[in-house]
């Protein structure tokens, strides 16, 4: 934490150990009763976010974990799933065992901007802009 406290920025990495059958946290046959990060991880998060060093949270996973409590703290959340052995490739459920699907944290391509910006005396090229955003000049 020492360190921490003393840096400008922190990456901490959370997540799985990927295995087998209780082999590891995250794989075929390792089953999570909760959507906690395994053992003290979140600890050591909230530790080093206590040291008030701006932390990026990189979280490499085999599935999903809630990190509400976290993701508003962090200057940034990267989320770097397992890709398993068919790599980025959508998998099926299973039909009769529907998939249930519940909301993320942040949508897809969500990120915080680094500056603000401010739009003055606009004006426009042309009263109106074809379908084919092109305007004639």
């Amino acid at each position: 934490m020492a360190l921490a406290a003393e840096s400008d920025a922190a990456i901490v990495i959370v997540g799985d150990l990927a295995g087998l059958f209780r082999r590891g946290t995250s794989g075929e046959g390792c089953d999570a009763s909760d959507l906690d990060l395994p053992g003290v991880q979140s600890e050591l998060a909230t530790a080093v976010l206590d040291t008030g060093t701006p932390v990026v949270l990189v979280v490499v996973s085999g599935r999903p974990y809630a990190l509400s409590d976290l993701a508003p703290r962090c200057a940034a959340v990267v989320q770097a799933f397992f890709p398993g052995e068919k790599g980025g490739a959508p998998g099926p459920g299973h039909r009769r065992h529907p998939r249930p699907r519940p909301a993320p944290l942040h949508p897809f391509g969500r990120g915080r901007s680094h500056t603000t910006v401010e739009y003055r005396d606009l004006t426009l090229g042309a009263p109106a802009i074809p379908w084919s955003g092109r305007c004639a000049s």
